[in-house]
């Protein structure tokens, strides 16, 4: 009876473990998403806040960098804008009074370290 038990207990374990781990990594999962942080272009960018929020708005509107895309490092880590956050950014990239360190808040959705934009202004 307690071997029976013991079987019966393990293979709901195994089942609970399976079905949690498939619903944590499921890579179509959206999830939503609001993010402070700075506005670099991928060609330039490090994925460091110490160095990317020394990053010029000058070079991030350079031709090559512009062509590059956009990505916004926040706590250390680099999230890649799709074609809807690029256009932002640059909007805000030629708009904005600040030298270097452009700051900005979005909101939007994360999915495989792209951050699919909704809305994005800059934070002063």
């Amino acid at each position: 009876m307690i071997r029976k038990s013991l079987l019966l207990l393990s293979v709901l374990m195994i089942a609970a473990t399976l079905l949690y781990a498939q619903r944590v990594t499921n890579p179509d999962e959206k999830k939503a998403a609001k993010i402070t942080g700075f506005v670099v272009d991928a060609k330039c960018a490090t994925g460091l806040d110490v160095k990317d929020k020394e990053h010029p708005v000058s070079c991030a509107l350079m031709p090559a960098c512009t062509e590059s895309g956009f990505a916004v490092v926040a706590k250390d880590n680099l999230y890649k804008l799709d074609e809807n956050g690029n256009k932002l950014a640059l909007a805000i990239l030629k708009e904005t009074k600040t030298k270097k360190g452009l700051a900005v808040s979005i909101v939007g959705t994360l999915r495989d370290g792209i951050l699919y934009v909704d809305t994005m202004s800059e934070v002063q």
